[in-house]
């Protein structure tokens, strides 16, 4: 059995395996419906960082966001999965329905953004090198940033 010990530490310890198996082990409930969390992975030799999206229930994982590029200099992928993962965390703590109201944006320096509705902050940035790498073009890539998110958070799993 896993006992809570805090639940970040708990969602960290189902994430690296060391918690067992939620099939297993009935996971630690988590306060406050589902929490973001960011960091780097290993997939067939590259290091890539993703955001995930865990339930309440700490034992559901799904892919929000998948940072394939740095965002330049001080903003490797990892500080970057990080800092979108707090970003969405505080748009779900402000609206738990912030997915339904995001939109893509154009900074004054010319970077498309993916936007909350009401608040009007960004989440993130379609960078030109994440985009790249997807094949796409930034505002496609935007697009399909919003799309992911939304069809995640819309998942009533996550919830």
């Amino acid at each position: 059995m896993i006992k809570r010990i805090s639940a970040c530490f708990t969602v960290a310890l189902i994430l690296s395996g060391i918690a067992g198996s939620p099939a297993i082990a009935a996971p630690p409930q988590i306060e406050g419906g589902p929490h973001f969390i960011g960091g780097l992975v290993h997939v067939n030799g590259k290091v890539l960082a993703k955001v995930w999206v865990i339930d309440s229930a700490a034992y559901i994982r799904k892919t929000v966001v998948e940072i394939k590029a740095d965002a330049g200099p001080g903003w490797p992928k990892d500080k970057r999965a990080k800092a979108i993962a707090e970003r969405l965390q505080q748009a779900y703590n402000q609206n738990p329905k912030f997915y339904t109201g995001l939109y893509r944006d154009v900074t004054p320096e010319g970077e498309i953004v993916i936007k909350t509705g009401k608040s009007n902050e960004w989440l993130l940035t379609a960078d030109r090198a994440s985009a790249d790498l997807n094949k796409q073009t930034p505002d496609d890539y935007a697009n399909t940033l919003k799309t992911v998110i939304q069809k995640v958070m819309s998942d009533p799993s996550v919830r």
